[in-house]
């Protein structure tokens, strides 16, 4: 089982919130979502969408287990977070 995936299902099985997965793909592919979309966090908490309410961005992390010295996390933000 692949470390995302991990995470999601026990965040679920214990009822602690996780942050909506946007996608997943290569590293390359993923660099091409949009930095601006709409916030998903509202809908996830059973919470009604916002209009304008745009995320601060998103992270992209390896989805498998590697080393620490390895692992590579960027942070990809709107002009407005940056």
């Amino acid at each position: 089982m692949r470390g995302t995936f991990q995470v999601v299902e026990l965040g679920e099985a214990c009822g602690v919130f996780v942050v909506p997965t946007l996608g997943r793909g290569t590293r390359t592919e993923l660099e091409r979502l949009p930095v601006r979309f709409s916030s998903r966090v509202p809908v996830v908490l059973g919470l009604p969408q916002i209009p304008g309410n745009v995320a601060e961005g998103f992270v992209l992390k390896p989805d498998s287990r590697v080393r620490a010295s390895q692992r590579y996390v960027t942070k990809w933000k709107i002009a407005e977070f940056d």
